[in-house]
């Protein structure tokens, strides 16, 4: 739940700083013939301003571009995945692999052969897929594309969504040493590249960290603070619109 609150939480904030930007570029309206066509007066919004938030709308539509074709580029190349009827698809490969996508597990026989019977239970039990976070990425991934300050947040929900699968994993085996075992031994099986998601250094550090510790305490505070914050965010995005409406009609003679 909290990496999905987040992910909310991102999602909005990454609209509401475009439809900011959008505001701000539509002021130039009153640097163009359609002024003196609508017979307006200036708008009271600076023209560097204007060409700035235009120049950052650009930028964020190329990055938004870049992004869409990273994700088409994906999709072609798991295109046979898509088409397997199996939830669990076993690929021969020589590097350790494991992730879930296009709801099926992908494991490779090296990973197979790395790991034993109770290990591999674990990563079976990684409930990504039931849990959505493949799609959760994909959103906040193109958050940051649209908001790059946002990135630090992309990485806390990746390491929320990790954390998530870790227990739904453990509660499932019930064995929380066998889970942080299982990360371990697949981190140290690929050490020079992380092709299995959530086994980037630190990560690692810290997720097998949290599984030698208590279980956390289920929180039900993370769903009403999403709704509050995304409500917060919505609110101010109707209020800039209200104001530059109003700015926009007391411009019109």
């Amino acid at each position: 739940m909290g990496a999905w609150a987040l992910t909310v939480i991102v999602v909005m904030t990454a609209a509401s700083s475009m439809w900011a930007l959008a505001l701000l570029a539509a002021a130039a309206v009153d640097d163009t013939p359609l002024r003196g066509w609508m017979g307006m007066r200036d708008v009271p919004v600076p023209g560097v301003v204007t060409v700035a938030a235009g120049v950052l709308l650009a930028v964020v539509g190329v990055r938004v571009g870049k992004a869409s074709r990273r994700w088409r580029a994906d999709r072609r190349q798991l295109v046979w995945l898509r088409r397997s009827s199996n939830e669990l698809v076993v690929v021969t490969d020589d590097a350790p692999i494991a992730f879930a996508a296009y709801r099926r597990i992908v494991i490779s026989t090296r990973m197979i052969d790395v790991l034993s019977p109770g290990q591999r239970r674990v990563v079976l039990a990684h409930a990504h897929l039931r849990a959505r976070h493949p799609f959760a990425l994909r959103l906040a991934d193109l958050a940051v594309a649209v908001n790059p300050l946002l990135a630090g947040i992309r990485d806390a929900i990746g390491l929320l969504c990790e954390r998530a699968a870790d227990e739904s994993a453990a509660a499932e085996v019930q064995d929380r040493r066998l889970v942080a075992q299982t990360i371990g031994l697949a981190a140290l099986a690929s050490p020079s590249r992380a092709t299995v998601a959530g086994l980037e250094g630190s990560l690692v550090v810290a997720r097998i960290a949290a599984l030698h510790a208590e279980p956390p305490r289920a929180r039900r505070t993370a769903a009403p603070a999403a709704a509050v914050i995304s409500a917060a965010v919505l609110a101010a995005c109707i209020q800039a619109t209200v104001d530059f409406v109003i700015q926009l009609d007391a411009h019109l003679p």
